[in-house]
């Protein structure tokens, strides 16, 4: 994931602003996270709309939700929805069954799915690492020592 665009300010601050590159910029106030609307699909049941807000809600809380991770996003739920149909079919089978044998291995394969896409939102603890860095370079103001001697003179 690229880093988030600096502002305006950000630029003129560390020294790095230039009219003719950054001069035409609109700047809109607030993070990137913040413009999105997370819309729950219709085709989710009851538990996985209320997974899917829970998540999307705490990852766009968090800053870390882009308009193409919520695309991965909407994705890692299809999988999930129907993975619980599938839970549900595998429930009311019984063992000895050869469709019992197919069903956990679409279950499997659909669990292994989830967790291949969820994994880039930090929901798999080796990657949470990476997702708590990134939210912490945002949070972290950098200031440049050169500028800040400058206006204390």
């Amino acid at each position: 994931m690229a880093p988030p665009r600096k502002t305006i300010q950000e630029l003129k601050e560390t020294g790095n602003y230039r009219p003719s590159r950054q001069g035409k910029r609109t700047e809109v106030q607030g993070t990137a996270s913040d413009k999105i609307v997370i819309s729950i699909p219709k085709s989710y049941d009851k538990v996985t709309a209320a997974e899917f807000k829970r998540v999307a809600g705490f990852l766009k809380k968090n800053g870390v939700l882009t308009v193409m991770d919520l695309t991965s996003l909407y994705e890692a739920f299809n999988v999930y929805a129907e993975n619980q149909r599938v839970y549900t079919v595998l429930k009311e089978t019984p063992v000895t069954s050869e469709i019992y044998k197919r069903l956990s291995t679409l279950y499997s394969t659909g669990v292994k799915t989830f967790n291949q896409i969820i994994k880039q939102f930090g929901a798999v603890p080796s990657e949470r690492t990476k997702v708590s860095d990134l939210m912490n370079k945002k949070k972290v103001e950098k200031k440049n020592p050169l500028l800040e001697a400058l206006k204390n003179d």
